[in-house]
């Protein structure tokens, strides 16, 4: 498996999200606030270890959906891809492309998605350190950009499957 520039920016995230960790674990208490209100008020909490172990198995499945359902997408017999244009796209001469343009599409998701996760930890560790409520104002903020860049992301992931004008 080739290292794109994606994969790495997803590595660094990991990094990040590890250092995060490191930083911020040994000054939570026992119990972590997980869960806020509208206000930013704390209404959901877990167990300090749970919070670690349930995190990055989250990681790990933002993970595996960008670099691995490319790889079954792939396997899966065609009649199954519900893609536009199917015939079109999956044409022995250009199913390679095909897929390359979806893996790449996918690392493109992992990123935006890993992305969001450090940084909405980021905001529950602040929270929980300084034992504060939640920046509900910085979260809309997080939230708003993350769901501008899925739009963006999904319409060139559609866009991605239209037949050119010069073959069309």
């Amino acid at each position: 498996m080739m290292i794109t520039s994606k994969r790495l920016i997803i590595l660094g995230l990991i990094g990040v999200f590890f250092a995060q960790i490191i930083f911020y674990f040994p000054n939570l208490g026992e119990t972590v606030a997980t869960h806020f209100d509208a206000l930013g008020r704390p209404n959901g909490a877990m167990p300090k270890r749970f919070f670690l172990t349930f995190e990055i198995a989250l990681l790990l499945l933002i993970v595996s959906e960008a670099l691995l359902i490319p790889l079954l997408i792939e396997r899966i017999p065609e009649r199954f891809l519900n893609i536009p244009n199917r015939g079109y796209w999956l044409a022995e001469e250009r199913r390679a492309a095909t897929f390359a343009g979806m893996r790449s599409a996918f690392e493109s998701l992992g990123v935006l998605l890993v992305a969001f996760f450090v940084v909405v930890n980021q905001l529950v560790f602040n929270a929980n350190v300084r034992r504060a409520n939640l920046e509900v104002w910085q979260f809309i903020v997080v939230f708003i950009v993350f769901v501008g860049a899925m739009v963006i992301w999904l319409l060139r992931f559609v866009k991605m499957f239209r037949i050119p004008k010069n073959e069309s």
